[in-house]
């Protein structure tokens, strides 16, 4: 008997005696792994062991592969050891030969708990077996990311015990030894061909019927005391089977050993083969389980028009006819095949935000305009608790959450803005008074669609001037003029092409806004504002042109976009004390022009080929409130803390704002 000792190969952590490198002739093609053997007798095509020991006369890999070739054998027969041990990550395992333990308590392949294999393929021919005392074919404890078995995986008392995580587990073969398959982890998906594979323990979260002709399929045997709630699990036929129309297969899930099925309630699905689509039903029939086959009809082509229009996705239908005109965009569309899919994947081809960024941007130019409104309110001299003095500075820090909902098919989007604001005003006349700001914010725009996400950053920067014109004591013109800039980034998530897109672009921004108000004295503390409003705003954005996405990036055309709110307002003072003051407000306004957005782009692997996408029609009219508390030291020092909000169909904006100022 020979003992090996150390050896510091990349691959073998043993001596290169003859019986080592007969182990390394077992392996083809196997790429920088730490094996181990020891105890080995032999140099043939199996490595075996016969002394009793803690040593392992197996494969232990904490590298990348194992590869057995047809004729390769691996054998342990230590008490405590396995045929192949996995303690590594990203292991892949491809067996064409044997893997096999000998000893109690082991398996021919098993992984530990920090152990991930992310393909194990046991070939036709191939064997994965644990033959010894109490023994699996695969005991996991780690992760198996895809596991196939077209040979055979058998243990003296399980063939596969999972402890651990199988996403897909395709069963072509055959998996025998006690219980079959022995799960108390999770198994995600479960595909079956062989006939009565036993299984104890969880259910799997998918189980898919494989099947070959009307007298071999699938079937599946719930073993010692197994209990399964058929509402919980979903079912449907393997990819790549072979069904004949109107068939029942029978007995395709049946019981045993004290097992129960509940919740027996018949379950449907549909199975697409061969151009047809046959419908199916799963029926309990007091015993087992059958799976009745209806009659095929001809499966409807898919089209990316067709797959909008069928679930009125009405803003992608410019882009899904130019999919469907241009082979090699849509071919970036991998693996789809349904309605929903090719839907989905016209909406991710869309423009940012459905062309709904405008409709964002002058949510953020809401919030900066609030930070100045409270400001000529007091320069009128019509705010008790804001009252005008020759010079004045002020900040104003804001932050405003504004939520679109979904509208008319259009997904909305949520923003997060936060601010600032600060500037300075004084008389120039009796009648007249005037001042300057600058406001700059930044915001975050999340799309609401899961299907296609969509995210927008902006960088706002505001110049505004405003002043009032007192024509009585108590009756005030109030204007105000702003221009900006907002630098945008944007990302558009194309996740069934596997892409990301991404942009940067400019807007400019114009305000003018005109009010008339008058005072009227309730009583000494209180005092209420009525007054009349017209506010303009303009936007443009430039053309721009993405980038990350291949064929898929967009050519976006420039575009521009205004509004023409007229509207009435009312606001109340009422004086705590001669420092306190509590303000209120609301107001309602309509919009005159109320345009809906649209946008003009061209894949860039079909520049002559423009769509328009058409975003949301918003109700004209909408809503303003706001409310707020100021405090004044009586030394020219005031600090104002406001919530207003805007509210309009599907949408509410909501801001919080603290303002400081100082007379000088």
């Amino acid at each position: 008997m020979q003992h090996m000792t150390k050896y510091t190969s990349p691959h073998w952590r043993r001596n290169p005696t003859p019986v080592a490198w007969a182990a390394a002739l077992l392996m083809s093609g196997v790429a920088p792994a730490v094996m181990a053997a020891d105890v080995c007798t032999t140099a043939s095509t199996t490595i075996s062991a016969t002394q009793v020991g803690t040593d392992n006369c197996s494969l232990e890999t904490n590298g990348d592969s194992v590869t057995t070739t047809s004729t390769g054998n691996i054998t342990s027969t230590v008490v405590g050891s396995n045929g192949v041990n996995v303690t590594a990550t990203g292991v892949t395992i491809t067996n064409a030969g044997t893997l096999k333990s000998t000893a109690g308590f082991r398996g021919g392949i098993a992984l530990t708990n920090v152990a991930s294999v992310s393909s194990l393929n046991n070939q036709a021919g191939a064997m994965i077996e644990g033959s010894g005392g109490t023994s699996y074919g695969i005991s996991n404890e780690g992760t198996i990311t895809t596991l196939t078995n077209a040979g055979s995986i058998s243990g003296t008392r399980r063939g596969i015990h999972n402890y651990g995580t199988i996403t897909t587990l395709t069963n072509m073969g055959a998996i025998s030894g006690g219980s079959g398959i022995w799960n108390v982890g999770t198994i995600t998906t479960l595909n079956n061909r062989q006939v009565g594979l036993k299984y104890e323990g969880s259910a799997p979260v998918t189980y898919n019927i494989y099947i070959v002709n009307t007298t071999t399929f699938g079937t599946l045997e719930l073993v010692n005391n197994t209990a399964w709630d058929f509402s919980t699990i979903n079912y449907g036929i393997a990819t790549g089977s072979a069904v004949t129309a109107s068939t029942t297969y029978q007995d395709v899930i049946i019981k045993s050993g004290g097992s129960t099925f509940n919740n027996t309630t018949d379950k449907t699905g549909t199975f697409v083969s061969g151009g047809l689509t046959y419908s199916w039903t799963l029926h309990y029939d007091g015993a087992a389980w059958d799976l009745a086959v209806g009659n095929g009809v001809v499966a409807p082509t898919v089209t990316y028009a067709s797959a909008t229009t069928a679930l009125a996705n009405t803003p992608a239908g410019g882009a899904a006819a130019v999919l469907d005109a241009n082979t090699n965009i849509n071919a970036l569309f991998t693996g789809i095949s349904t309605t929903q899919q090719y839907s989905d994947a016209a909406s991710q081809s869309l423009p940012l935000l459905t062309g709904g960024s405008t409709a964002a941007a002058q949510t953020i130019l809401f919030g900066m305009n609030q930070t100045v409104q409270s400001r000529i309110a007091a320069t009128s001299g019509l705010s008790s608790g804001d009252e005008f003095s020759n010079q004045n500075f002020w900040i104003k820090p804001f932050g405003s959450y504004a939520k679109q909902g979904d509208l008319g098919g259009v997904s909305g989007f949520k923003a997060t803005t936060g601010g600032v604001a600060l500037g300075v005003d004084g008389s120039i006349s009796p009648q007249w008074r005037v001042g300057g700001a600058f406001a700059t914010a930044h915001s975050k725009v999340d799309g609401n669609s899961a299907a296609a996400p969509q995210t927008l950053n902006v960088d706002a920067y505001q110049f505004i001037g405003y002043g009032t014109y007192s024509l009585d004591e108590r009756t005030a013109v109030s204007v105000q003029m702003d221009i900006g800039q907002n630098n945008n980034t944007a990302s558009r998530d194309i996740p069934l092409a596997s892409r990301v897109a991404q942009a940067s672009y400019t807007s400019q921004t114009v305000h003018a806004g005109v009010r008339g108000s008058r005072a009227y004295a309730m009583n000494p503390q209180t005092t209420v504002v009525p007054s009349i409003r017209a506010d303009y705003t303009w936007i443009k954005d430039s053309s721009y042109t993405e980038t990350g996405a291949g064929l898929l990036n967009l050519a976006v055309d420039g575009r521009s976009t205004d509004a023409l709110v007229l509207g009435a307002d009312v606001a109340v003072d009422h004086k705590l004390s001669t420092r306190t003051s509590l303000v209120a407000s609301a107001g309602l306004g309509y919009d005159t022009i109320n345009k809906r957005s649209s946008i003009t782009a061209a894949f860039a692997g079909a520049p002559g080929a423009a769509f328009t996408t058409n975003g949301m029609a918003q109700n004209p009219w909408l809503a303003q409130v706001g409310a707020g508390v100021v405090y004044k030291d009586g030394r020219g020092f005031e600090v104002t803390g406001r919530y207003d909000a805007e509210q309009r169909e599907q949408f509410l904006n909501q801001t919080l704002s603290t303002k400081l100022l100082w007379a000088f």
